[in-house]
């Protein structure tokens, strides 16, 4: 009997990577069950969710493959979900303000950072004895103005092809 044993591989019993419980956890409770819902109930909604995303990603690979590409595109996911309105218009409606998001962090980046600090231009002495301080003041403080002004005009320009690449995107 031992020899029948050693000759089938072992099945390991591998832990499923539970990536959703804290979510489904708070999903279950927002739409009204108790705070501290089953854990069998939230194993068995993340292993819905998880056969889901697999099924959905494994159809955008497919389309991957049919158009000999080597990386997965939003495309692919469009066409996975074509036959479900709702759900293909919330991937582009995420994706877009998933954009937008990372264009406002980035301006917010990029503001903060050319923003000059306040009572330390004066350098160790305290500013110098010949009054050239308010001119070299006034003539980088100009700088700064068109250098925002032209900043602006650069964020229209981003805003307006991305209202354009949206409405591509729609047709």
């Amino acid at each position: 009997m031992s020899n029948l044993q050693s000759k089938e591989p072992k099945k390991i019993q591998r832990q499923r990577q539970r990536l959703f419980f804290s979510d489904l956890k708070s999903l279950l409770y927002a739409f009204g069950d108790c705070s501290s819902p089953n854990v069998e109930t939230i194993h068995f909604l993340e292993d819905i969710l998880t056969s889901y995303l697999i099924d959905v990603t494994l159809e955008a690979n497919k389309y991957r493959l049919a158009s000999n590409r080597t990386k997965l595109k939003l495309e692919d996911f469009k066409f996975a979900l074509r036959k479900d309105p709702t759900k293909l218009g919330r991937l582009v409606y995420l994706f877009h303000k998933t954009k937008s998001i990372a264009k406002a962090k980035k301006l917010l980046d990029d503001q903060y950072l050319k923003k000059p600090k306040r009572g330390g231009a004066g350098g160790a002495g305290g500013g110098s004895s010949n009054g050239n301080t308010t001119s070299s003041g006034n003539s980088t403080s100009n700088k700064k103005n068109s250098s925002n002004s032209s900043n602006k005009k650069k964020n229209q320009d981003i805003d307006d092809d991305e209202e354009e690449d949206e409405e591509d995107d729609d047709d």
